[in-house]
């Protein structure tokens, strides 16, 4: 069914620039002309894991947005609520077939690309900023996931 259209209020967009997911929201609001207010939600100083940020997500991670009193979490679905409430133009997200191969891509690049490169990125680049080591299996593991990931 179609979703409810709450018509042109600006949402909060709980978000980390360091989160791919976080900027993928920020960007398909700037090119499709939603307005949102950003809320600066770093990892880094643990803002995600305060009792205020729960009440938005109970997962405690970002993006996560709030539209009046509804939240929601996980970026994909966050883009698809706000094509679906914001007017926006069908080709972000067209129907029958062909949103069904948008979604075939988006569940691929979330369980497999995203699975093998976060883990790769995160151990590498972000683990050492706060002192944490993994083994060179998890490195191996999360570096085939990805080369699997893109050689499809």
């Amino acid at each position: 069914g179609n979703m409810e259209t709450t018509g042109s209020g600006k949402v909060k967009l709980y978000v980390d620039d360091g989160s791919q997911p976080s900027r993928a929201c920020m960007i398909f609001c700037e090119l499709a002309g939603i307005p949102y207010e950003k809320v600066d939600t770093r990892l880094g100083k643990m803002q995600h894991l305060t009792e205020e940020f729960k009440k938005i997500n109970p997962m405690q991670q970002v993006p996560a947005m709030q539209d009046g009193d509804f939240c929601l979490s996980e970026g994909h679905a966050i883009m698809k609520y706000l094509h679906a409430t914001r007017g926006c133009a069908e080709h972000w997200y067209p129907s029958g077939k062909s949103r069904a191969k948008v979604d075939e891509y988006l569940d691929w690049h979330h369980c497999f690309l995203r699975q093998g490169a976060g883990r790769l990125v995160f151990s590498t680049v972000f683990a050492p900023m706060f002192g944490l080591k993994f083994g060179q299996s998890l490195l191996d593991s999360a570096r085939a996931t990805m080369i699997k990931s893109l050689e499809t």
